[in-house]
């Protein structure tokens, strides 16, 4: 059982995992009662019609550390454990062959070909400079207010029936702070991992002929398909454990590796609707759809932000780059009542001028 296999097996037994703090605490924080997400014009312009937004494909985001950020991350935990403890149990060792194998780029459970993450953007900062030059051409964009506190939210039992080949309600949405400072990060994937090796150390314990095992661990494998097989083999009863374990470890993953961002973007101050679905399967409940860019084409989703026209209710404000003049903000506010909304938008305060 790889650390793969193991959503089948979650899944195959209707598995839930109790969602217990730091994670909790981290991912129910208060929603803001407005949120801002820059865009261009186009990107105005379509979402406000349809009532949608794109969550684009994680790969193609400007952070080139996404989700290997928290390989990063959680390599840097292995040296805080103890090489041996009193019963001879390598846990720094052990720790490091269960983040090898997890976070394997080609063979992991977060590689591409096999979960597929997208993920939109929204600040807390509604007037923002490195943002207007980022997202929003400079200074022809524009920022939009939103009031998502409506949005849905992972329950206290993550789910995994969502991974099964067809899915009845969607998939699981989660929205959260991104996550800047180290400690914090550390602490969570703690949690999300440390299930794992506690059971590692009792199959450690009750099975001899795991101790050669994790001292030289096979070359054509992961350890965790490696002591899954050896367990069955065994029949041992330490076979489920192991894979409550797994299935606990991944449902905690998959709540905040989309999360953990480089310090370097924490000006962004930035909250993130983040949707995760099978690659291999496929089964989401919204077409997967591509944009041109300059260099390539982007895969994105269309996540609708509310039912039928609800989105244009929450719409709480509209700031339009510092490149606006007040043609630019009479056309915008007369858009806006095109479509039924009664906003008037304001221009940006920055005084940025492009070279």
């Amino acid at each position: 059982m790889s650390s793969r296999d193991s959503i089948g097996s979650c899944s195959a037994a209707g598995g839930t995992v109790k969602v217990t703090s730091p994670i909790q605490e981290w991912i129910h924080k208060p929603i803001p009662q407005t949120l801002w997400h820059y865009t261009s014009i186009n990107g105005l312009q379509g979402i406000l019609e349809n009532g949608n937004i794109r969550a684009t494909d994680i790969r193609f985001m400007n952070d080139r550390e996404e989700v290997v950020h928290a390989r990063k991350i959680a390599q840097k935990l292995i040296d805080e454990y103890p090489d041996k403890d009193a019963d001879g149990f390598d846990a720094r060792k052990a720790f490091g062959l269960i983040v090898d194998d997890i976070f394997n780029p080609t063979a992991g459970l977060f590689s591409p070909e096999f979960l597929s993450c997208h993920v939109a953007s929204f600040s807390n900062k509604k007037d923002n400079l490195s943002q207007w030059r980022g997202y929003s051409y400079e200074t022809v964009g524009a920022s939009l207010g939103f009031n998502i506190t409506r949005i849905q939210k992972p329950t206290l039992e993550f789910d995994f029936d969502w991974f099964k080949q067809k899915t009845e309600s969607g998939f699981p949405v989660i929205f959260a702070p991104c996550v800047y400072i180290d400690a914090e990060k550390k602490k969570l994937l703690h949690q999300a991992l440390n299930s794992i090796l506690d059971v590692l150390k009792k199959v450690y314990i009750d099975h001899p002929e795991t101790r050669e095992m994790m001292a030289n661990p096979p070359k054509n494998k992961g350890i965790v398909d490696a002591i899954w097989e050896l367990l069955k083999k065994l029949h041992s009863t330490n076979k489920n454990q192991f894979t409550n374990a797994m299935c606990q470890a991944i449902g905690y993953l998959l709540l905040i590796v989309a999360l953990l961002k480089n310090v370097a973007f924490e000006e962004e101050d930035e909250w993130r609707l983040v949707i995760w679905f099978n690659a291999v399967t496929k089964a989401i409940q919204y077409p997967r759809r591509f944009r041109a860019e300059k260099t390539a084409l982007i895969p994105y989703l269309e996540f609708p932000l509310g039912k039928g026209t609800e989105i244009r209710i929450d719409l709480n404000d509209l700031v339009l780059g510092p490149g606006s003049d007040r043609h630019t903000i009479s056309a915008a506010k007369s858009f806006l009542k095109s479509i039924g909304v009664e906003l008037s938008p304001s221009p940006s305060g920055v005084p940025y001028r492009p070279k």
